[in-house]
């Protein structure tokens, strides 16, 4: 269509203009978070808006990266520092991760301001926080009263911010989806790409965990003498440091134990399948993305009984009390027959499909 045409049919309204949408990219940049189920989800988001019609998204930083280089060469989009930000749309993946700059920017230039609560956890567990983001975090969470959109990764985020809140407030619920196809490799070929990738060749247990203390990681720690009595290794993933091994080595026996570094798509996908169990033992969560990958996947999954994994499993003999060594090898046994996990059926292009449209509807 020639360009006075187009101009044209845009006067009549015939041809609706994208709606622009800033993505703060800041918790993609950093590699704290990039790794983490924070950074999983906020790359998800920002492939599903910029696979969308309607939205004309670029990606707002301080500066480009190696991150940002690496990913355009998956996808094609623009980057503008946070000062470019005019119109359209401010939105931020990860509210509660990083400093108010940007969003007081956009408040002050009148851009619709949208944001992504992840959970509540720092409030409930403030001794695992520095003073320093513990102190971010609940800036930032006031911040949120200043959102005209509000997003919750899970229906426990979503209650959790209401009881804070004190109100019924309206947000929105995305649940992420998995990274992984549910159709993975098959049970053989994954075992055989795990004794190459971590020289295993027995059966295991995988614990999905990660090297913060609320991830529960002594769990496995305990586990590993009875489960090896039953004829099992113990794999824990999540690249846990050599300092947080050490420390482990004090209290326990970690000589069954293989610790993974942190693992590409591929490699996890492998170890996922291949286990007789993956187990995922955190104390809190806001969503647990592991135990929807593992499921997604067909893994019989054990999960530590709170909140955000309810939302997840059904079957009540897949959970036991995180702090429960007796309970936890009693749902070991319990689902020893279980070749995968009973699990809800997330609408996620229902979901995103009501998120998208309210999101076309807002106006800067």
């Amino acid at each position: 269509m020639p360009r006075k045409t187009v101009s044209l049919a845009k006067e009549m309204g015939l041809v609706k203009e994208r709606k622009i949408i800033n993505f703060d990219g800041r918790c993609l940049q950093d590699t704290g978070y990039r790794s983490s189920g924070i950074g999983k989800y906020a790359e998800w988001l920002f492939i599903k808006l910029l696979a969308s019609p309607q939205f004309l998204v670029k990606f707002a930083a301080h500066q480009e990266d190696q991150y940002v280089a690496s990913l355009l060469k998956k996808v094609e989009f623009e980057t503008i520092p946070f000062c470019e930000m005019r119109s359209g749309i401010y939105f931020n993946p990860s509210l509660m991760t990083h400093n108010s700059e940007p969003l007081d920017l956009a408040s002050a230039r009148g851009l619709t301001r949208v944001g992504v609560v992840h959970d509540l956890i720092p409030l409930r567990r403030p001794d695992e926080s520095s003073e320093y983001d513990l102190s971010l975090f609940k800036t930032m969470l006031g911040k949120s009263a200043e959102l005209d959109v509000i997003v919750a990764n899970s229906l426990c985020t979503m209650r959790d911010y209401r009881a804070w809140r004190k109100a019924d407030v309206s947000l929105f619920v995305l649940h992420p989806e998995s990274r992984f196809a549910a159709c993975g490799p098959d049970v053989s070929h994954a075992k055989k790409a795990v004794q190459a990738i971590l020289k295993i060749d027995s059966p295991y247990v995988f614990f999905a965990v990660a090297d913060h203390p609320r991830k529960n990681i002594e769990l496995a720690a305990r586990a590993a003498p009875a489960l090896q009595e039953l004829g099992f290794a113990t794999v824990v993933g999540g690249g846990i440091s050599a300092t947080t091994i050490e420390r482990l080595s004090q209290s326990y026996d970690l000589s069954t134990i293989t610790f993974t570094p942190r693992l590409s798509d591929p490699d996890l996908v492998s170890v996922y399948v291949a286990a007789e169990a993956v187990v995922i033992p955190s104390f809190d969560e806001g969503f647990s993305l592991p135990v929807f990958e593992a499921v997604n996947l067909g893994c019989r999954v054990l999960v530590s009984d709170i909140d955000a994994h309810r939302e997840q499993v059904l079957d009540s003999k897949h959970f036991f009390k995180p702090d429960d060594l007796g309970d936890f090898l009693e749902s070991f046994h319990a689902t020893s027959s279980c070749e995968s996990t009973n699990h809800v059926l997330f609408d996620h292009t229902k979901e995103l499909a009501s998120f998208l449209n309210r999101l076309d509807d807002c106006s800067s």
